[in-house]
This record gives C-alpha cells, sequence and structure tokens, in this order.
C-alpha cells in the first residue's frame, strides 16, 4: 500500500488514521482529571516500544512469518528499528533476487534483531532493551550478547520447544540477560478477532485504550497472535505497508504517550536511509507557554545524529515556532497527518525555504 502525497494546496481528504486531538480515553479518567492536570489514558513507555516493533514487522515481505524489533536506551530514545528481510542487494532488488519459499528462504532472510542492531548507526546498542515481537532464534540471541543488549522483552514464543530457541535461553541465561514476556490481553485478544494486517492497522490506530505492560516470568506460556497474509508461500508479500505508513504509525504512537488533556501530538524524524532519528510528543507542565512541542523535543531528542536533510512526520501541522525550528535545523521535508490550527505563517516561512509539505493519505 503506497501512501499518496497531495500538494499543500489541495483540500484535505479525510484519513481513518485518528486524530490525536479525538483520541478518546476511558470516561472516568476524563472526569477526574481537572482541566489543568495530566492525561491519564497515556500508553506505557513498553506498550510504545513494542507497538513500533509491531509497526516494523509489518514492514516485512514474508507471507508467513512478520517480525520486527525496537532497541532503546536508558534515555527512552529508539536506537534502531528492524524487521526480517532479505539481505540487500546491488540493484535494491532484493525480494526478486530471493525466493520467499518456506524450505527456502531460511537460508537467505536477515532476521529483525540483525538489521536492528547493523542500523544502529551510529549511536551504541550497550545497555540497551530489544523489544521483539518474536523470541529471538538462537543467531540473534548471539548478536544480542556479543552487541551489549541488556535485555529483551519479547511478545510471541511460538517456538518456545524448537532446540534453537531452547539454545538461545540458556545463552541468554549464561549472560545474565533478562527476558520478559510483554503481556498486553487485550491488544491480543482484538487481534486475533482479526484476518489480516488492515485490519489491525484500522484497530490499532483507532481503537487501542491504555492497558498496563505487565510482564510474566520466562517460563509463561505465550498468547498466540494471528499475523496471517493472503499471499502465496513462494513470493513476497504484497500487502506491506510503506516506510510513510511506518513512520507516520511511530508518530502516532509517541502522540499517545502525550499527558497533554486537549491535543496529543507526535513527531518523528527520519533520515535518507530510513533509520529513525528521533522521536517526540507534546509534553506539558501545564497550559499555554509551559507547552513543549512534539517537534522541538523530537529535534533536541536526535543527539548524537543530525537532523541535517531529514524527513519530519507529525502528526499535527507544526506551529510557527516550531517550523523556525524545522527550517534553522536543516529538515528538508514535513509530512503531515492533520492541519486544524490554520498555521498560515508556518506555510510562509516554509515556501520562503523551499521545505515541501505534504498532506499524508492513508488507503484504508
Amino acid at each position: 500500500m503506497n501512501s499518496e502525497y497531495l500538494d499543500h494546496t489541495a483540500t484535505s481528504i479525510p484519513i481513518i488514521m485518528s486524530s490525536p486531538k479525538r483520541q478518546k480515553t476511558d470516561p472516568k479518567d476524563q472526569v477526574s482529571q481537572p482541566e489543568t492536570g495530566a492525561r491519564k489514558g497515556y500508553i506505557s513507555w513498553d506498550q510504545h516500544f513494542m507497538e513500533v516493533a509491531e509497526s516494523a514487522a509489518r514492514r516485512s515481505k514474508d507471507p508467513v512469518t512478520q517480525v520486527g524489533a525496537c532497541i532503546v536506551n536508558s534515555d527512552m530514545q529508539i536506537v534502531g528499528v528492524g524487521y526480517n528481510s532479505m539481505p540487500y542487494t546491488a540493484d535494491g532488488r532484493n525480494d526478486d533476487k530471493f525466493t520467499w519459499q518456506k524450505k527456502v528462504k531460511k537460508g537467505y532472510v536477515c532476521h529483525a534483531e540483525l538489521n536492528a542492531i547493523v542500523k544502529k548507526e551510529p549511536r551504541s546498542v550497550n545497555n540497551c532493551t530489544i523489544y521483539v515481537t518474536l523470541f529471538p532464534c538462537n543467531h540473534c540471541a548471539q548478536l544480542i550478547i556479543q552487541s551489549g543488549i541488556t535485555k529483551v522483552i519479547y511478545l510471541d514464543d511460538k517456538h518456545a520447544n524448537k532446540p534453537d530457541t531452547i539454545c538461545s535461553k540458556e545463552m541468554l541465561d549464561a549472560a545474565g540477560i533478562p527476558y520478559s514476556h510483554f503481556k498486553s490481553q487485550q491488544i491480543y485478544d482484538n487481534i486475533n478477532n482479526f484476518c489480516n494486517f488492515k485490519s489491525f492497522h484500522l484497530y490499532i490506530l483507532t481503537q487501542i485504550e491504555l492497558m498496563s505492560s505487565e510482564y510474566l516470568d520466562h517460563t509463561a506460556t505465550s498468547i498466540p497472535i494471528i499475523m496471517s497474509s493472503h499471499e502465496p508461500e513462494t513470493g513476497a508479500r504484497k500487502d506491506c505497508i510503506s516506510w510513510d505508513e511506518h513512520f507516520m504509525e511511530v508518530a502516532e504512537l509517541a502522540a499517545r504517550r502525550s499527558k497533554d488533556l486537549s491535543t496529543q501530538v507526535g513527531a518523528c524524524i527520519v533520515n535518507s536511509d530510513m533509520q529513525i532519528v528521533g522521536v517526540g510528543y507534546r509534553f506539558t507542565w501545564g497550559e499555554g507557554m509551559y507547552v513543549c512541542h512534539a517537534e522541538l523535543n523530537a529535534i533536541v531528542k536526535k543527539e548524537p545524529r543530525s537532523v541535517n536533510n531529514c524527513t519530519i512526520y507529525v502528526t499535527s501541522f507544526p506551529c510557527n515556532k516550531c517550523t523556525q525550528l524545522i527550517i534553522q535545523s536543516g529538515i528538508t521535508k514535513v509530512i503531515y497527518l492533520h492541519d486544524n490550527f490554520g498555521t498560515v505563517s508556518s506555510k510562509k516561512m516554509l515556501d520562503a525555504a523551499n521545505i515541501p509539505y505534504n498532506l499524508f493519505k492513508n488507503k484504508h
């Protein structure tokens, strides 16, 4: 599914992806919260990062098993993201060069953990946590241990009884690296009612509310999750999401971290190598002048990477102050989900700086 852009003079088309401004929380949370207090219906860091891994998994062209990984440091910054894919080729046509046939693909597929770790430059993954949608195989466990990652949080363990998974756990135990089963029962129950990722995409962006993340010990039984595809096993899965959809979803997930009662906004900065450079959400100590906007937080949290020549995905069109920050920091493209505030001065400055701004259109 390719995302399409409208030029900035076009009329906004209704989008199914939910507006952060209109996100609903539990009524009792809203009633109990005063206007000047923080929103209670925000998602936990653990759920945010696991859902980023889930979004990455939906980039995979594997017709049978889509896996995602997200590496996070102690400052809650995303260091690397990956999904299972074929190895890169000189002409960029890796899915045409290698087969996804089940009995053959194992010799070629690069796992999500590998791609997340090698795509982490220039940051180190030392002392980081890795969130994975499927328990790491023995080779990925070796990568995790040797690269200095100190914690594993996994979503599914469907191969728990297979020799390579048993080997993985033995190596992680020996290295003193804890591995915890992420449990969010409401997500699992609802995903299992859907037949494909399009329905999951719709659900995850419009229906999921705050659920506390809980961990089970590593002997717990994993909760089955349906990740089906209608593509034949001999070819690449065609219903994977585009890069643009993935990065806008990351911005949406960031918005759901916001404690702002009235408006939840998220931002995701991406470089030309499709690496996430910075993520931020609207943070507030109160009203008005106390609010730190999502774009500001994404830009200042980008160290040690530069945002020069990067693209910023934002759930709401930048205000004039954030536009100034975008221009001066060297960002060269803006992709926005909503334009609810009539930011005329922002668009005038972006036009003068020759920075394109495009309305994200989701096909779902």
